[in-house]
């Protein structure tokens, strides 16, 4: 009312220059994307805004992604980073621009553009979006050559969009899609058999599964995109999900994908269910003021954590491969920073997947020791049920009050609210202590480790120390299943080529990767370059030193869960679970 009030007395105060006033209206724009062609497709934007700019930026930052795809097909203006701008000072308020269908994975943000064997493209119409409201900009798509899919639909081009939130995945192609009660996929033709197989048995268990435990129906069928691109000679595999509302994108990468292994199975199932949960999670409850609130701990954690028990669940993920994948997790968080809160670590994998993940494993254990016994799904249930009486969000206090309620653990719920909102000092500390109290077998990591999947934990840390100090103080690297390959930049000097690394100073990766810390410290107090010992080449590359070597991280390894009688069998190293390819800084 008081809102309401005020607008009046404005409007009539403000009379004199009612048409000044009315030239700051909201910007909006339409936006028509056009896809044509067969084989090489042609991708146009054009754009017809409200009024006239001399300048215009978009709401979502792309990591230089627009200068490298975008080209400005209209004369006067030019494409920089995240905006458009006039080159000769004249406003203007139409565009058009061209966009390559290059693709690449996008770390922490969307694939702009996805391929299908039939030729087919999906965008990601988020990179589209004017700065403001996602509803200002409007969208019409149109395609020659095909058909236009929106959420599962066909549109035609007099159907306008406008997105709610970050906007959606549009498919251009002739690929029909499976409907059914619970979803619509869309599969590639060139995705192995087995997956197809798999897919349709997971989806609509999954989504059947978390409708029951935690006791909300999704507002419609989510629309699923599955595709396959790269499918080089390599064996390595890696893949990305992008979650929106009601739509969801998966990419596969590789041929390591090709074979139904435990490993490819396991990870197939627990990514399905990652995203599936954010159909919920993100979707539809979404943490209070999620970025500058760091929220993400709390959508990806929980998302990570009902994947894995999920997966585990319907026996598509071992017991020793989750507990396996719960420990590696656990060495993220204990890994994070401890000079912030987790909130404030809002874009480190390993505060948000690491600590989220961890905080869940906690919380399942104290909710299991109450009498009556809850679990991770109750508790969830409960914050969802929050959520929908509070406009559809939730935060932090949301969450603890909810674990310190049906778990009846204080002190953990205490724990975490701190952790997160005030100070991570003390977090090893306080994790392992939690760990131990309510009941996991834990035991403490040494240089005498040979588990590559351990090793790979601490190697990480390493590597990246001594990229650091070779490229001007960036990274670029990922990790593969027995090695670390560098992605090298402009900056770097001794890793300035894609190398894969096996050892450092002769200890191997990932076997020896704890041991690795004591060798690089000896060298380098002794004035000795590290020693990188790289495929393909016979003797090993000089890098210079660190300026900082880090410490040996704190490190642990679950033997069992509290809620299980005996100690679980291990998954049998790399061979289970494995481990895609993770990216680690900038990506090339």
């Amino acid at each position: 009312m008081n809102g309401f009030l005020l607008i009046i007395i404005g409007a009539v105060l403000m009379a004199p220059i009612r048409s000044a006033h009315a030239s700051q209206a909201p910007l909006t724009a339409r936006v028509k994307i056009t896809v044509s062609g067969l084989r090489a497709p042609k991708i146009i934007a054009e754009y017809r805004l409200s009024r006239s700019v001399s300048r215009l930026h978009f709401s979502r930052e792309a990591n230089g992604l627009r200068t490298d795809i975008w080209r400005m097909i209209t004369t006067g203006l030019k494409v920089r980073k995240d905006e458009v701008i006039s080159t000769t000072g004249k406003p203007f308020d139409h565009f058009r621009v061209a966009v390559s269908p290059k693709t690449r994975l996008m770390h922490l943000n969307y694939v702009a553009v996805n391929h299908f064997s039939d030729h087919g493209v999906s965008l990601f119409t988020g990179y589209f979006n004017i700065a403001g409201p996602p509803k200002n900009t409007t969208f019409s798509f149109r395609s020659v050559h095909h058909r236009a899919l929106l959420h599962g639909i066909a549109v035609s081009p007099a159907q306008s969009f406008s997105p709610v939130r970050d906007g959606t995945f549009v498919y251009f192609g002739d690929l029909e899609p499976q409907s059914t009660s619970s979803s619509v996929v869309l599969l590639d033709p060139s995705l192995p058999a087995w997956m197809h197989s798999e897919l349709a048995a997971e989806v609509p268990q999954v989504i059947n599964f978390y409708t029951d435990r935690y006791g909300v129906k999704l507002p419609a069928r989510p629309f699923l995109l599955f595709s396959r691109y790269q499918q080089t000679n390599s064996q390595d595999y890696a893949y990305q999900g992008d979650a929106l509302e009601g739509t969801i994108s998966f990419v596969f990468t590789g041929a390591g994908w090709k074979h139904p292994t435990i490993r490819n199975k396991g990870h197939l199932a627990k990514l399905i269910a990652h995203e599936l949960a954010h159909q919920w999670n993100a979707a539809l409850y979404v943490p209070a003021r999620f970025e500058s609130n760091g929220g993400s701990w709390l959508s990806e954690g929980q998302a990570e954590f009902s994947a894995t028990a999920t997966a585990e669940h319907f026996g598509w993920l071992s017991a020793g491969a989750a507990l396996r994948h719960y420990t590696d997790l656990i060495n993220q968080c204990l890994q994070a920073s401890s000079s912030k809160p987790i909130r404030d670590q809002n874009h480190d994998d390993r505060a948000i997947y690491g600590c989220g993940v961890t905080f869940n494993l906690l919380a399942q254990a104290a909710l299991e020791r109450h009498r009556p016994p809850h679990g991770f799904f109750d508790l969830w249930r409960a914050i969802y049920a929050a959520a929908a009486r509070n406009g559809g969000t939730y935060s932090t206090q949301t969450y603890v009050d909810n674990l310190a309620r049906l778990s009846g653990d204080k002190g953990l719920a205490k724990m975490v609210s701190e952790l997160v909102t005030k100070s991570a000092v003390g977090k090893s500390r306080d994790i392992t202590h939690a760990l131990t109290r309510l009941g996991f077998g834990i035991k403490s990591i040494t240089a005498a480790n040979h588990d590559p999947e351990l090793g790979k934990a601490s190697a990480v840390p390493l590597f990246e120390a001594i990229m650091r100090g070779d490229c001007d103080g960036a990274v670029s690297f990922y990790t593969r299943a027995n090695d670390l390959a560098v992605a090298p930049l402009k900056r770097c000097h001794a890793l300035n080529k894609p190398y894969v690394v096996t050892a450092i100073d002769g200890r191997h990766l990932f076997a020896e990767g704890i041991a690795a810390y004591g060798a690089v410290k000896s060298q380098c107090a002794a004035n000795h370059p590290v020693q990188l010992t790289v495929k393909g080449r016979r003797k090993p590359i000089a890098v210079s030193c660190p300026a900082h070597i880090p410490s040996v991280p704190d490190m642990v390894e679950l033997t069992s869960l509290p809620w299980t009688n005996a100690p679980v069998a291990k998954p049998g190293g790399s061979k289970v679970l494995g481990g895609p390819r993770v990216w680690i800084g900038e990506r090339p």
